[in-house]
């Protein structure tokens, strides 16, 4: 088999990445089509396209790191983890991040208001942690209520992290119908989960794989509407 050798009248040189990653950003091919072999063969010589392609998937992988830098994570590597939305408010949107090097997660949450006009009024905390380290979690609040508060501490050994969550009852309004979303995140990849603007996350469910160290996830939705949630 032949081998592919880049042809002379190119080099690695930074002047060519600076040109190539110019052509990335601002040339009229569409960067969601980068791949596309037929349309870089009529605009690229060959050796330009294997440096092109180098240079995109650089170019795409530091946007990742920068969004990620660039999120204000409610704890750090190997931490405790202790969040509570404030006073009336539940959680609405959850994003994290996966960490190899630290077998750990770091998340960032987002609280609203239930829904309009409802208040997440009565609340309180699960007693004790709902999984053993590296067991599923299924947790789910009672009827009416929604996740507020997450409480998590990470264990170096077992790589792996035990929860607790706060559950708040939306006052005045009624959860139907609830749904199971899908896995909302691969083993090392990110998550980033919002849910509709009139349901609330009302339960957990992730499991743990040893070799990844890491977890999957999903969550419980409900949608929220005028009903008596405190009879």
């Amino acid at each position: 088999m032949s081998k592919f050798r880049v042809p002379t009248v190119y080099n690695w040189s930074p002047h060519i990445l600076l040109n190539v990653s110019q052509h990335l950003m601002f040339s009229d091919l569409d960067p969601r089509c980068i791949f596309s072999q037929a349309a870089m063969r009529r605009r690229f010589p060959a050796g330009l396209v294997a440096v092109y392609l180098v240079v995109s998937v650089f170019v795409l992988l530091g946007q990742a790191e920068q969004k990620a830098a660039d999120v204000e994570f409610d704890n750090n590597w190997d931490r405790r983890l202790d969040f509570e939305c404030p006073d009336g408010q539940v959680i609405t949107s959850v994003y994290s991040i996966h960490g190899d090097k630290y077998g750990d997660r770091r998340f960032k949450f987002g609280c609203r208001a239930p829904a309009d006009g409802a208040v997440a009024d009565f609340c309180g905390w699960t007693p004790n942690y709902v999984n053993m380290w590296k067991q599923p979690v299924r947790f789910v609040c009672p009827n009416n209520f929604g996740i507020a508060g997450v409480s998590s501490f990470h264990h170096n050994y077992y790589e792996d992290r035990r929860w607790k969550f706060k559950c708040c009852r939306d006052n005045g309004f009624i959860e139907t119908p609830c749904a199971l979303t899908d896995y909302l995140n691969d083993f090392d990849q990110v998550l980033n989960f919002t849910a509709p603007a009139s349901d609330v996350i009302r339960g957990w469910q992730s499991w743990y794989d040893d070799e990844r160290e890491d977890r999957r996830h999903k969550f419980v939705t409900c949608t929220v509407k005028q009903g008596s949630s405190n009879k």
